[in-house]
């Protein structure tokens, strides 16, 4: 009980910097929300370490509920404050829970793959299409970027040699988490691409 709740202070005090940055510093929400959606990652894969299956799961709900709660306030602009449209914010946390019964604590590398993938890849995806991106994709009414698609593909390939596979499988695993990020809209990647890159990697 007392990791459960070291957990969730450390992890709600993240989340509480990062408001306080973007306000003293005047930045930008989609530039924090990318950052904590990075710091989010770390602290997800990290957390097998000092909870089991249960505490993992109860702690992605509980930010789950507290991501949805704060949506129509200013409390956690940092996050919520972006034009876009979709509940991604509050998709991350629910797919920790949901990766947390798929994987723990059988398979923690399946667990933290996908939390890296989602947490790692999709921010670097989102900074480079937005700073570089000029040549558009359309997928399934998805409007996304090739450089940005490119990004998140060399990273999830970066993250799968660090796991350990670094051969044709781990082209077809960055393949096709690619193609589910620039195919999703509404935040709904969030949910499916840590579920999916999970089962992927335990099948290879």
């Amino acid at each position: 009980m007392m990791n459960f709740i070291a957990v969730i202070a450390l992890s709600f005090l993240f989340l509480v910097i990062v408001e306080l940055a973007k306000r003293v510093f005047k930045l930008k929400a989609e530039d924090t929300r990318k950052f904590a959606h990075l710091g989010g990652s770390l602290i997800a894969a990290s957390l097998p370490l000092f909870l089991g299956r249960d505490g993992v799961a109860a702690a992605g709900l509980l930010f789950m509920v507290l991501l949805l709660a704060t949506r129509r306030t200013t409390l956690f602009s940092s996050i919520h404050g972006v034009a876009r449209r979709g509940y991604g914010d509050v998709y991350f946390p629910a797919s920790i829970a949901i990766c947390a019964i798929l994987f723990l604590p059988h398979d923690v590398l399946a667990f933290q793959f996908g939390m890296l993938v989602m947490g790692i890849a999709d921010p670097m995806a989102g900074l480079i299409g937005e700073r570089f991106g000029t040549h558009q994709l359309s997928m399934f009414g998805q409007r996304k970027t090739l450089e940005g698609s490119s990004a998140f593909f060399v990273t999830t390939l970066a993250i799968a040699a660090a796991f350990g596979i670094a051969d044709v499988r781990a082209l077809g695993m960055a393949f096709f988490l690619t193609f589910v990020e620039a195919s999703l809209a509404f935040g709904l990647d969030n949910i499916a691409v840590p579920i999916l890159a999970g089962l992927l990697i335990q099948h290879f």
